[in-house]
């Protein structure tokens, strides 16, 4: 696992509990190095093939903002999970506890194009998004389907849009 947690820990039947942060640091053009979770196998002697356990979530915003927030209604999209690790991908199973919204905090005072990573998953029928200014203010979106949920995989990258205009 990638980077290393002093929680994480490998389950008697080969899965792996791990934990995604619900705070995340702003990094310019990535995501936090703390929160980008890997997961990996290697068959007999070969080399490690890593897997990304988490969706990318990635937004651009202008100057002044404070912090960013996604959530998924009583959904966390953040939280220690389960996932089994395979040759076609991590699969996250079974529940989530301390689950919660994502801040992403430290948002450089010129803006920048950031991500957020999430826990993947099939049962968010929306997400919301809250970016915080420093006069105070805010912006909200929402994401989603009435009556369809999303589908965020592992791995893959999410546009959540630009607000730095």
């Amino acid at each position: 696992m990638y980077p290393v947690q002093s929680t994480a820990k490998m389950n008697e039947d080969g899965k792996i509990t791990f934990t995604v942060p619900a705070t995340q640091k702003a990094t310019a053009g990535t995501f936090d190095p703390n929160a980008g979770i890997q997961l990996g196998y290697a068959q007999s002697q070969g080399a490690i093939n890593m897997k990304n356990a988490c969706a990318f979530m990635y937004i651009t915003v202008g100057a002044n903002v404070s912090s960013i927030v996604l959530s998924a209604g009583s959904y966390g999209v953040t939280g220690t999970a389960t996932a089994t690790i395979s040759t076609e991908g991590n699969e996250i199973a079974g529940t989530v506890t301390n689950q919660g919204d994502v801040t992403l905090t430290d948002v450089p005072s010129a803006g920048g194009t950031f991500m957020m990573c999430i826990l993947p998953s099939s049962s968010y029928s929306s997400l919301d998004l809250t970016i915080n200014y420093t006069d105070g203010t805010q912006t909200t979106r929402t994401f989603g389907k009435t009556g369809s949920n999303m589908q965020l995989v592992a791995g893959r990258l999410y546009d959540l849009g630009d607000y730095s205009k």
